[in-house]
C-alpha cells in the first residue's frame, strides 16, 4: 500500500488493515486470543460527540456508523479512529445505546435505552424514519417474557443476525438476556439468558452486577461477540453450542502501561473476521480499540 501521508497515518492503516476485506465464506474457527493493536481518542465536543454508546462498520464507506447517549445525531467514524464527522440528526431520538446495520433490507436500526424503541432509516430514504416501541411488542408476547422484561427492560445493544434476518438485542442486566425480534420487529421470537451456566462471568465481578452494553454478529463463525462494561471483557458466543469463551480487553496507554478497558460500550467486528473493535465511554478519555482476532 503505497502511503503519501504520514508515517504515523501508515502505522494506523496497517492495523486496520483487514478492515475491508469479505466476509468469510466458510467458518473460521473459534478465536484462541485477542491482541491488542492500538487505541485512538475518539472524543470529540466539537461535534457533540461525547459519550460513546456504539458502533457498526459499515461495508459501503468502509468507516464505522456510531452514535453517542448524549444526542440525537449519528456519526461517521474513520476506520483509524482519526476522525468523527456529524452526518444526520434522528428526530426525537434519546439515549442511543446500540446502532447496527441490516444490509439485506438496505436500513440503519438505532437503538434507544430509556425510549425503550427501535428507530429504523432506510439507507435510500433516511428521511422516512419509523419508530417501533418495543414495550408494545413485549406486552404482545408469551406470559413468561412478559414477567421477566416487564419493568426491567433497560437493552444496551442490536445486531442482525445475517443467517435469519432476526435483530438480536441485549437486555443491560437483571435479568442479563438476548432477546431476538422478528425482523419486521413485530414478535419475540426467544429470550436466552447471559447465565454463569453460558458462559457469562467474570471471577471477580459480582453475578448481579456483570452487565452487557453491546453486541455484534460475527458472520463468517456464526456466533456473537457481546462486551460487558462492568466485566472489562468480550465474551464470544456461539448459541446453543456451550459456554461462551471469555476474553480480557487488556491495552497498553501511551506510556506502555497494561490497563484494563473501562466503560466499554459498543463492539463490532471487521467483515473479514480477524479485527475486533471496542468503542469506550470514558469523558474526553473515549477511545476506540482495535484488536486482532487470533
Amino acid at each position: 500500500m503505497a502511503c503519501v501521508q504520514s508515517y504515523i497515518r501508515c502505522a494506523l492503516l496497517f492495523l486496520v488493515g483487514g478492515i475491508a476485506s469479505p466476509v468469510a465464506s466458510e467458518d473460521v474457527g473459534d478465536p484462541v486470543a485477542l491482541e491488542f493493536l492500538g487505541s485512538w481518542k475518539i472524543y470529540a465536543h466539537h461535534e457533540d460527540f461525547e459519550e460513546p454508546s456504539g458502533l457498526v462498520f459499515d461495508p459501503e464507506t468502509e468507516e464505522f456508523l456510531v452514535i453517542s447517549d448524549n444526542t440525537d445525531r449519528f456519526y461517521s467514524l474513520s476506520a483509524s479512529g482519526e476522525r468523527v464527522k456529524d452526518i444526520g440528526v434522528i428526530d426525537h431520538l434519546e439515549d442511543p445505546e446500540g446502532v447496527t446495520l441490516d444490509v439485506q433490507r438496505g436500513r440503519l436500526l438505532v437503538l434507544s435505552e430509556d425510549q425503550a424503541a427501535i428507530y429504523v432509516i432506510p439507507r435510500d430514504t433516511p428521511e422516512n424514519v419509523e419508530k417501533y416501541a418495543l414495550k408494545k411488542v413485549i406486552e404482545n408476547a408469551s406470559d413468561e417474557v412478559r414477567d421477566l422484561l416487564e419493568g426491567r427492560f433497560s437493552p444496551e445493544g442490536i445486531t442482525i443476525d445475517a443467517t435469519t434476518g432476526a435483530v438480536l438485542l441485549v437486555n443491560e442486566r437483571s435479568p442479563r438476556v438476548l432477546v431476538e425480534l422478528s425482523p419486521d420487529l413485530t414478535d419475540i421470537l426467544s429470550v436466552e439468558p447471559l447465565s454463569a451456566e453460558n458462559g457469562f462471568v467474570v471471577e471477580r465481578v459480582k453475578e448481579h452486577h456483570l452487565d452487557v452494553s453491546g453486541l455484534d454478529y460475527d458472520a463468517g463463525r456464526n456466533a456473537l461477540w457481546i462486551v460487558s462494561d462492568t466485566g472489562e471483557s468480550a465474551f464470544f458466543w456461539r448459541r446453543g453450542q456451550g459456554p461462551a469463551q471469555r476474553f480480557e480487553l487488556l491495552w497498553k496507554d501511551d506510556g506502555g502501561a497494561l490497563r484494563r478497558i473501562e466503560n466499554a460500550e459498543g463492539i463490532a467486528l471487521n467483515p473479514a473476521g480477524d479485527r475486533l473493535f471496542i468503542i469506550n465511554d470514558n469523558d474526553k478519555k473515549s477511545r476506540l480499540f482495535v484488536y486482532a482476532v487470533h
